[in-house]
């Protein structure tokens, strides 16, 4: 199992994650955007827009 965890550190942020052999690996970064993945219901409007083109 992948464990990942993300947290707010003086500097910015931590992202730590499992290496899939028992170890961490730890990243720092200034700043971190996150889409939450929420799923609009098919009746939603944003599901009939033409694509982009």
């Amino acid at each position: 199992m992948n464990k990942r965890k993300v947290e707010r550190v003086d500097d910015g942020v931590a992202i730590t994650l499992s290496d899939g052999t028992g170890g961490e690996k730890a990243e720092m970064f200034d700043y971190l955007l996150a889409a939450t993945g929420r799923r609009w219901p098919s009746s939603s409007p944003i599901h009939r827009l033409p694509p982009w083109g």
